[in-house]
């Protein structure tokens, strides 16, 4: 579970990396720092801010993009048990109430599960390298399954918001 929850990040990760270089490209804050005033105050300090930019968000241990995989990971794992205690509510106890503390227990177990699956001893570290270092094909397979993962999740989750709103509200389509 430890090492198949690791590399699903690692492709998240990777997802984020490619899309934050897309958006990198349209960013208003680039545009600013392309202008000839800006070029010219960064070069005097012998600074890229644009290499710069790059490196914090990219830092597979402190960058910004590591940080957002994380917290899509999280996010998944709540959907999930938020996904569970419906389906509890659903066919077992339609009469229990999520309530504001409900929530909270979700929120803390899915983040108790990524922290010692994922970020305990920066186990995410070791992953990474050991995934940069796959050849293609396998990666390539590892991609597929990270993907086919994180929809089934999401469409767990889908399915047991649609499954509790036609059971409430059985005559609305």
């Amino acid at each position: 579970m430890e090492r198949v929850w690791n590399i699903v990040h690692y492709f998240v990760y990777v997802s984020v990396t490619k899309a934050q270089r897309l958006t990198l490209a349209v960013n208003p804050v680039t545009f600013v720092y392309r202008t000839r005033f800006f070029r010219n105050y960064f070069s005097r300090r012998g600074r890229n801010i644009f290499q710069e930019i790059e490196q914090n968000m990219e830092n597979p241990d402190t960058g910004i993009n590591t940080i957002w995989a994380g917290g899509l990971l999280a996010g998944l794992v709540g959907l999930v048990g938020l996904g569970l205690v419906l389906l509890y509510i659903a066919e077992i106890n339609p009469q229990f109430h999520l309530g504001k503390l409900h929530g909270v227990a979700i929120a803390a177990t899915s983040y108790v599960l990524n922290y010692l699956l994922l970020w305990r001893h920066g186990k995410y570290l070791n992953y990474f390298k050991e995934c940069d270092k796959l050849p293609a094909k396998i990666r390539r397979r590892w991609a597929w399954i990270s993907f086919g993962i994180i929809v089934g999740m999401l469409a767990f989750s889908v399915c047991r918001f649609l499954h509790m709103h036609f059971q409430w509200n059985p005559r609305l389509p």
